[in-house]
């Protein structure tokens, strides 16, 4: 469990619980109207503009931003590929067959394998960057998703406003209705900005987040696997490495 994700929206919950412990006015947030305008609205808008495997990736980064995939520590892998290296200069490209190391984490593990299957660096190079490009916008495309709530959410809850005005226009005549049923009206826009601000928005900043943090562990592998195929010294690697992770 991610514990700022869960902190910050016990917090939130909190904050909005004390916000309306006033009888009276939570009774005139809980608009039932409006909760089914902003929130079926926005599902089913949502349905229509995103294709069936983006919603799934949508629904594995919000399982992540919760449950996030642990990333390997920095300094334990340094010391992997140092070891590699080590290997390399012993037994040659050969050597990294069945490496142990690579078994742990399954980038590394793919590098490995592309090495070895064709230890020219320029081809190394560039099928991992292909992959790691590709995987960075696999998860960019999933917080596109809770973006695009994020936009339609409050227009759906604008949606539900203009509704609940045409509605009091049609009472006018009443000035004793007036104000209550703005209130009323006033709600759904309320529930879109909820949706957007409290949800849809941090969601998809936290799985941004975690997409730039897999990004730099799979640069790192990547930076470390050209230097074992350069048959860099493991000293060598192993600076070069910790350089790169202080950025």
């Amino acid at each position: 469990m991610d514990i700022n994700t869960l902190l910050g929206y016990l917090l939130g919950a909190g904050l909005f619980a004390f916000a309306f412990s006033d009888n009276s006015l939570r009774a005139v947030f809980l608009n039932e109207h409006g909760i089914l305008l902003v929130f079926g609205g926005t599902i089913a808008a949502t349905l229509v503009s995103t294709p069936p495997r983006q919603l799934l990736l949508a629904l594995r980064g919000l399982g992540d931003a919760f449950f996030p995939t642990v990333q390997p520590n920095p300094d334990e892998l340094i010391m992997e590929i140092t070891r590699m290296s080590e290997r390399m200069h012993r037994g040659g490209i050969s050597a990294l067959q069945g490496h142990s190391a690579a078994k742990g984490n399954e980038f590394l593990t793919f590098a490995t394998t592309t090495a070895l299957q064709r230890p020219d660096p320029e081809h190394v190079r560039k099928v991992l960057e292909v992959s790691i490009r590709q995987r960075e916008a696999t998860w960019m495309r999933a917080a596109g998703v809770f973006q695009t709530t994020g936009v339609l959410s409050p227009m759906f809850g604008l949606l539900g406003t203009i509704i609940g005005i045409v509605g009091v226009l049609k009472d006018i005549a009443n000035p004793h209705s007036i104000g209550p049923a703005m209130a009323i009206a006033m709600t759904t826009a309320f529930y879109g900005i909820l949706v957007s601000a409290f949800f849809c928005t941090p969601i998809a900043n936290k799985i941004k987040a975690r997409a730039h943090e897999e990004r730099r562990m799979r640069e790192l592998i990547l930076l470390g696997m050209m230097d074992v195929i350069a048959k860099a010294i493991p000293i060598e690697v192993e600076s070069h490495l910790r350089a790169f992770a202080q950025r």
